[in-house]
């Protein structure tokens, strides 16, 4: 059983805002953390004019109103000087960079400017002398990992990054680098069959639920643990933020003893919608799991449920042959009766 994580479970109140304030929280009461982060951040800085020794004291804010921008994080000398360094952060945990956002940042001219985003995010470069650079949570991971001790707050946190791949990367095990040639192949092959259930399917999906909303193309998932993914969203089931959905793909995590798994699946990606939607399907839970339907992982940003299907050896042709006939017979199960978990859905999207 996973233990649950207090820090995965208060995000769905603030999304990226919630690292922000977990983040400053620590730099605010943690002076060692505190001096290692200013020393990261302040490591291309010219010394002569932004010095370390300048925030031996200083005042952390979040979310600050500046000229109709909002600051992320901003810390700020508290120097008995005229002049007082401010450090303005950028801070992204899963959302996209805005265009311009950082532009805006600095041309604000209140102070030296910083971006803090996973590692999966490109690279980003401003000419201005008062960009500092562009950060990584992993790197904010490994100074408060060096300072956590004990301290359950910070273990807890970052297991939290962990889970959201903002941690380092583990080093290379032997057995990856036998099995990575094996491993290509095998995701062409995923991809192939995702492209084929989904063709197969789709007549049918449009047919029970009108048009897909996004685009009929295999998309790669490894963020999420899957390799491949397929999403099916009609357009009326979109309201507001509270879009659900259908999905097929081919998982890796979070399957029957974590071996590769074809899977159908239902969500959404509004988590109150989903809690509503729990308390509707109380009743019915008992009914989908006997069916081997089972819900997402806890730790998830989404609410749903994925069925799962064994990947036999054999001819992939043949294979995506049975998965399009397990998916029609699972879509079946959706509409049967005792269950009406479409209907149910529907019914949600309206109120």
């Amino acid at each position: 059983m996973n233990t649950p994580n207090l820090f995965i479970s208060l995000e769905h109140y603030a999304k990226e805002n919630f690292a922000t304030e977990t983040l400053a929280h620590i730099l605010k009461t943690d002076k060692a953390i505190r001096q290692q982060f200013l020393t990261l951040l302040l490591r291309g800085a010219e010394p002569n004019q932004l010095p370390l020794n300048a925030f031996s004291h200083c005042d952390i804010r979040t979310q600050v109103p500046y000229k109709g921008a909002i600051i992320d994080l901003e810390i700020a000398s508290a120097s008995r000087s005229r002049r007082r360094h401010k450090l303005q952060i950028e801070v992204k945990t899963q959302s996209g960079a805005g265009d311009g956002q950082l532009l805006k940042y600095l041309q604000l001219d209140a102070g030296h400017v910083a971006y803090l985003t996973p590692r999966n995010y490109p690279q980003h470069r401003e000419s201005s002398a008062r960009f500092l650079g562009h950060f990584y949570w992993q790197d904010i991971y490994s100074i408060i990992q060096r300072n956590s001790s004990q301290n359950p707050l910070y273990v807890q946190f970052l297991k939290y990054l962990e889970v959201r791949n903002m941690s380092p990367q583990q080093p290379f095990k032997r057995n990856e680098l036998r099995i990575a040639s094996e491993a290509i192949d095998f995701l062409g092959k995923a991809e192939a069959i995702v492209q084929q259930v989904q063709e197969g399917i789709l007549p049918l999906w449009h047919e029970l639920y009108g048009p897909n909303w996004e685009p009929n193309k295999v998309s790669p998932g490894f963020d999420w643990g899957d390799t491949y993914y397929w999403w099916y969203r009609p357009r009326r089931w979109i309201k507001d933020t509270r879009s659900f959905y259908l999905e097929l793909g081919i998982a890796v995590k979070h399957t029957p003893r974590t071996k590769p798994h074809f899977f159908v699946g239902f969500g959404t990606w509004h988590r109150k919608f989903g809690r509503a939607l729990e308390t509707d399907l109380a009743k019915k839970e008992k009914k989908l799991k006997s069916l081997e339907w089972t819900p997402y992982p806890e730790e998830w940003d989404e609410w749903g449920y994925r069925k799962f299907f064994k990947l036999d050896t054999g001819d992939p042709d043949l294979i995506a042959k049975r998965l399009i006939r397990d998916v029609e017979y699972a879509t079946e199960e959706l509409r049967k009766k005792k269950l009406q978990i479409i209907n149910l859905l529907r019914h949600r999207l309206t109120v």
